[in-house]
């Protein structure tokens, strides 16, 4: 008899082994042991979201299941035995997550839970009492809460970074963090609807692999012959897929792209490797995201984009020989082997024009560190920041409005994407008495600037940002903004909700606005909504004596500026 944690073994080889050289139409299903693992639903399953689908920033890791009356609430089961390792909660991101490791290398993640059960409920509110936080990440070490193969572990929710009641489930390897598709393991979900394909993006290349131009064509409906001005071509595709029964427009599993019958590239989306996750600005084309918010993903390598999930054939980019008419064939494919094509044929046109470029003043290899540096500024970027190299131009421009402390540093643009973060430093060319509220911000386009950071130096203010646009020092005296929504008291519950703004938007990963709520001076639990900005504040009333009480709502931004909400009221 073949034990459980064999098959579970077996299944992490044929997840994390299986290659990349199946053709689409040999889609390899997962073995029949995988049935062993539960759904986490009990209702039929319809996805909003799948595995690998190209998001803002980043791939999407796991897949997304709809709630069944399109409300919170459902009840959400462990797929396998295993014991709880992780419980974190967050005001955006996964929201309510509980991690559950099944032991034999693969760990189950359910996420934006409106509830967890009530003994890990109890845990939660312990750590965030002791720590006095609302957001906490538990590690529990060693197998202190055992789950057994389809417990209840939650209800389905809407918490942290989520538009809408559904489940985000994840599996992934254990030891690496590596996230699986977790349609491997089988669930039942009928979809006999193919994806479709959107666009079609030519990138014109120079001698350098460099992309100086660009052309969109939609899909022809019988094979044409399209004649561009270029010797070198990449190619990028945006596409899309529909589930049967299903209105969201999900990502699809897998892209080949031949020409002339000779494979260039193809990417099957069984797993993403950790290590290859800081390439993803490099798999879509940064630019068009940026310009138009279309999410096209590109079937060439960038020198510096270091994903294994692709088969290549040189780096995906095909070459224009005079007067040679080459046959382009697109296929993209959901996990249930439902197939789209797109054939039409290219060639060079009877005269290419020279490329043309803007004007730069440094030219920076995409491997090696390099400086820009001046009277008042200093901009590094280490080895490895960019995903090729980089005509860069930077331009000083005084502020003439004088609404900084500072010139402003057009660096170059952000349609050009970084891997790691750069490190800028200026120097304020006016004085003021503000020295701590000081910071560096990104003002590009419209709206609200970011915070960067600041922290000074020799002089000089500095701060990382992970993209290019425009920057300057400014002054940060305004405090955060807090409005009173809604009071209420029901059953010995009074229940305050804030709306919170700030001036400022905020890097990512730099805290921002902070919160804390207080009784008599006491910690009281706030929580926090990224998406809405709100802070609710719950207070039970039987816990306090009888007689007059202050609560105290205090919010602060990043450079200290406060802002508070005083309450007197009277319990009997």
């Amino acid at each position: 008899m073949v034990s459980r944690g064999t098959i579970i073994s077996h299944l992490l080889v044929l997840f994390l082994g299986s290659g990349l050289t199946q053709s689409l139409t040999a889609h390899a299903q997962a073995p029949s042991e995988a049935r062993m693992f539960n759904v986490p639903v009990r209702h039929p399953i319809k996805l909003s979201g799948t595995f690998g689908e190209l998001r803002d920033h980043h791939f999407h890791y796991g897949i997304d299941i709809k709630s069944s009356t399109g409300d919170i609430g459902d009840p959400v089961y462990a797929i396998a035995s295993g014991f709880i390792s992780r419980i974190r909660v967050h005001a955006g991101g996964y929201g309510n997550a509980l991690f559950v490791e099944h032991g034999d290398g693969l760990t189950s993640l359910y996420a934006h839970l409106d509830s967890f059960t009530p003994e890990v409920a109890d845990l939660v509110q312990k750590d965030q009492d002791d720590r006095e936080v609302f957001e906490v990440d538990i590690i529990i070490p060693g197998q202190q809460f055992p789950v057994a193969s389809g417990a209840l572990v939650g209800t389905m929710g809407n918490t942290g970074h989520s538009h809408g009641p559904h489940l985000h489930f994840e599996v992934r390897q254990t030891s690496t963090g590596t996230p699986i598709n977790p349609l491997r393991l089988n669930f039942p979900i009928t979809d006999k609807t193919g994806p479709r394909i959107l666009g079609i993006y030519l990138y014109y290349l120079d001698k350098e692999k460099y992309s100086y131009a660009k052309k969109m064509i939609h899909p022809p409906e019988r094979p044409d012959t399209i004649e561009v001005d270029a010797t070198s071509l990449g190619f990028g595709i945006e596409s899309l897929d529909l589930h049967n029964g299903g209105l969201n427009m999900n990502g699809i599993y897998a892209i080949s792209l031949q020409v002339d019958d000779t494979l260039f590239y193809s990417a099957r989306l069984d797993s993403l490797p950790s290590d290859d996750l800081d390439s993803y600005l490099a798999h879509i084309d940064h630019a068009t995201w940026i310009e138009t918010g279309t999410l096209v993903q590109r079937c060439y390598r960038l020198p510096g984009n270091r994903m294994t999930i692709y088969q290549l054939k040189d780096d995906g980019i095909i070459s224009l020989p005079r007067k040679k008419v080459r046959k382009v064939v697109f296929s993209v494919s959901d996990y249930h082997g439902n197939i789209r094509n797109c054939i039409f044929f290219v060639k060079q046109q009877r005269e290419v024009t020279e490329p043309e470029y803007a004007l730069y003043q440094h030219k920076i290899r995409w491997s090696d560190p390099y400086k820009i540096e001046g009277p008042g500024y200093l901009i590094e970027l280490p080895a490895e920041s960019l995903y090729e190299d980089l005509s860069c131009s930077h331009q000083i421009i005084e502020d003439t409005f004088q609404h900084y402390l500072s010139p402003i540093h057009y660096l170059h643009n952000p349609t050009v994407p970084l891997r790691k973060q750069i490190s800028i430093a200026i120097r304020p060319d006016r004085n003021t008495p503000y020295h701590s509220k000081s910071v560096i911000i990104d003002c590009t386009g419209s709206g609200k600037a970011t915070i960067c950071g600041g922290i000074w130096d020799d002089g000089y203010l500095t701060a990382e940002t992970a993209s290019l646009g425009r920057f300057a020092v400014a002054l940060d005296t305004t405090p955060p903004t807090l409005e009173l929504l809604k009071r209420s008291q029901s059953n010995n519950i009074l229940t305050h909700i804030f709306q919170v703004t700030d001036n400022y938007r905020y890097r990512v990963g730099l805290q921002g606005v902070r919160y804390r709520a207080e009784i008599d001076g006491e910690w009281v639990m706030t929580t926090f909504d990224t998406k809405s900005n709100r802070a609710e504040c719950r207070v039970d009333l039987t816990s306090l004596s009888k007689g007059s009480h202050n609560l105290e709502f205090l919010v602060t931004d990043y450079v200290g500026n406060r802002t508070n909400y005083d309450l007197t009221f009277f319990t009997k």
